[in-house]
């Protein structure tokens, strides 16, 4: 789906200054409180680490845990398991006919590095909050899909009442998450002013993701990425809304 995306340019990151923003670090406690939250329910990810295993042990992996997260910020690396996924083909309908739309591509990602990837959304969500569009509600910290119902239904019916005319397009994203293309997210990142040492980090994200798909007990060969985001990461949202912020038809979009 995104065959046609060029892969990182190595030239976006030179010309950033390595630094270390002090102001964004990661302590025990937030660490020992994410892993104590952790849903033992759900999957593994590519590194097999079973999640009641972290949940019960959190307190004891906490701390050297954290000294990994702080590292892999402060260097700007983010090790190459945690930018692995398992993909399951879901069916959306029963039989799939087509592999291209009746099939949901489900990621499992490692559970530490949605951790990591918590941390740093959190930053990134706090620093482009007030430069996002104001009619973007989906999944955003203090917004959600009822506050956009209610602000299209108030923008609608006041121009009904003041003897306007309403038109309205909806526009189907779908594939979405494929078609986010990383050149053009760290371009965005560095113009909106994002502290370099999280661009830094952002790049090693990005670069050589791979992935696996699994039917049943059989695995395919590893596959890299060159654009994209996994569904269900803490970053993929963000990353798609960063994608479309300056588009003049953003308002009330939410991808599919």
């Amino acid at each position: 789906m995104a065959e046609d995306l060029e892969p990182i340019i190595s030239d976006l990151l030179p010309t950033l200054t390595l630094d270390y923003c002090s102001d964004y670090t990661i302590d025990v406690h937030q660490v020992t409180k994410r892993l104590l939250n952790i849903n033992v329910y759900k999957a593994t990810g590519p590194d097999f680490l079973p999640n009641w295993i972290l949940r019960d042990l959190a307190k004891l992996i906490a701390e050297p845990l954290t000294a990994v997260f702080k590292a892999s910020v402060r260097e700007g690396i983010v090790p190459d398991i945690w930018k692995s996924a398992i993909v399951i083909p879901a069916p959306e309908v029963h039989p799939p006919k087509t592999i291209s739309s009746d099939l949901r591509p489900i990621s499992l990602l490692p559970v530490l590095g949605k951790i990591l990837e918590s941390f740093v959304a959190d930053w990134l969500c706090d620093f482009l909050a007030p430069t996002l569009d104001p009619n973007q509600f989906s999944s955003l910290k203090g917004r959600s899909t009822a506050h956009a119902l209610v602000s299209v239904l108030h923008s609608w019916c006041s121009t009904l009442d003041q003897g306007g005319s309403v038109r309205a397009l909806f526009v189907d994203f779908t594939k979405a998450f494929d078609r986010v293309d990383h050149n053009i997210i760290l371009t965005k990142l560095k113009d909106r002013g994002i502290p370099h040492c999280l661009v830094k980090w952002f790049h090693s994200y990005l670069r050589l993701r791979r992935q696996t798909v699994r039917i049943d007990n059989q695995y395919s060969d590893w596959l890299y990425k060159t654009a994209g985001m996994p569904q269900g990461s803490p970053l993929g949202l963000l990353s798609f809304f960063l994608l479309i912020d300056d588009s003049p038809i953003s308002m009330w979009m939410t991808p599919l």
